[in-house]
């Protein structure tokens, strides 16, 4: 898919995930910086931010016990370059636990139609995913993303939403 079709599928993702109640009721988001080819929620971020919303993004602290911790962030000023060149938050930044979250954005390689994704192979959110079940988690992923089966382990979880365009 091209940057003009990433551009207007991102756009039909987004303006799905603005009708989640879950989303909409979000006092306390956490979130991920998007890469190229991944769905370009940043607009949503604006939204919660605009409602007075604390929005976080993780910072990795232990990549070999995959351990991140959440940053809040006001705007992408507050982020820099991190491992394998994705945006995280600044150090300095508030660090807001993970328990306090009441919605999720969580970024998939790939979503079966049961809820299960396909991370990026490090193990990072699924850890976050074990500490937080009772908040609802969303994959904002596009068609070509969706597969029939991801390969799963026991302590895989399974996301409440699965977005596409």
């Amino acid at each position: 898919m091209g940057a003009v079709g990433r551009a207007a599928a991102s756009e039909t993702i987004r303006h799905k995930i603005r009708a989640l109640p879950q989303y909409l009721a979000a006092k306390q988001l956490a979130a991920f910086a998007a890469l190229p080819e991944e769905t370009d929620i940043w607009p949503l971020l604006e939204d919660r931010w605009e409602k007075q919303a604390v929005v976080a993004l993780p910072r990795i602290t232990n990549f070999s016990r995959r351990e991140m911790i959440f940053h809040s962030v006001k705007s992408k000023n507050d982020l820099e370059l991190g491992l394998k060149k994705i945006w995280q938050p600044k150090k300095f930044l508030p660090v807001i636990k993970k328990e306090s979250f009441d919605f999720a954005l969580i970024p998939a390689v790939a979503m079966d139609e049961t809820g299960h994704r396909l991370g990026y192979g490090g193990g990072f959110y699924d850890t976050l995913l074990a500490c937080i079940k009772k908040m609802p988690t969303c994959a904002p992923v596009f068609l070509c993303q969706r597969v029939v089966a991801v390969p799963r382990e026991a302590h895989d979880c399974k996301l409440d939403f699965v977005i596409s365009e």
